[in-house]
């Protein structure tokens, strides 16, 4: 009778340690980002110190969090490839149950839409250069404001390229996106449709606006860019995508 009493006991003890566990995984949302952001900084820890003897063996690996238009670059060695998947894949993960809990208490999430962007400004790798003995990745955040001057020279000409080519049948679904000028009230339209080189363009654009706000920021302009209360239309006139404008 003592045996079976101790069995019941030792199951029901089993039961209530079982409970508790799956009660204490119900992590709140400021956990979950905890958790995500101490994979991000293994994974910024990981790639610290690749010598530049193996800069020809970097790759640059990129990827997105859920619900997020940012993406993320690291560079990253062969040797190192395995453990910087599994902080990666811990770091989505988290990202995910940071939003699931978010929704389950009610809370919304917007899902990023390129087409509702007016600029595309995300950071963007440019190289991968040797400092200091280690490989570091140049982006459009750390570049040095001389050579991002150049830069911007270079992907302009790229731009209007773009704009004297590109072409249109009537049949895609075109949208609208913009580059900065020379100053925050001052904007270019770009027509685009995801049917035509939509990577490359995209990458080109926010190359290019990340560099330029940069710029202005180092410049000491601060401000915001205020397209107005316009709604763009791009229509396909004569072969070639325009936009036009409507007030609301």
């Amino acid at each position: 009778m003592k045996t079976k009493l101790t069995f019941t006991c030792l199951v029901l003890f089993g039961l209530i340690a079982v409970f508790s566990a799956c009660k204490k995984e119900k992590l709140t949302t400021e956990e979950w980002m905890l958790l995500a952001n101490d994979q991000l900084k293994e994974m910024e820890q990981l790639i610290a110190d690749i010598p530049c003897e193996q800069q020809s063996d970097v790759t640059i690996e990129e990827f997105g969090g859920a619900f997020s238009c940012h993406l993320w670059y690291f560079p990253v060695t062969p040797s190192i490839k395995t453990r910087f998947v599994d902080f990666r894949d811990r770091f989505l993960q988290y990202r995910s149950n940071y939003v699931n809990a978010i929704q389950e208490k009610g809370g919304i999430v917007e899902i990023c839409f390129d087409q509702d962007m007016s600029f595309w400004t995300d950071t963007q790798p440019v190289r991968v250069d040797c400092v200091g003995g280690n490989v570091k990745l140049i982006t459009t955040e750390n570049i040095d404001l001389e050579e991002a001057e150049s830069l911007v020279v270079e992907l302009y000409e790229q731009i209007k390229h773009y704009k004297d080519t590109v072409t249109c049948t009537g049949d895609e679904h075109w949208y609208h996106t913009a580059v900065i000028g020379d100053g925050y009230d001052d904007f270019e339209d770009i027509p685009y449709t995801p049917m035509h080189d939509y990577a490359t363009l995209k990458k080109v654009l926010s190359t290019y606006n990340s560099l330029k706000f940069r710029i202005l920021k180092e410049k000491g302009d601060v401000g915001y860019v205020d397209i107005g209360n316009r709604i763009p239309k791009v229509e396909c006139v004569d072969g070639k995508p325009v936009i036009r404008y409507e007030k609301q």
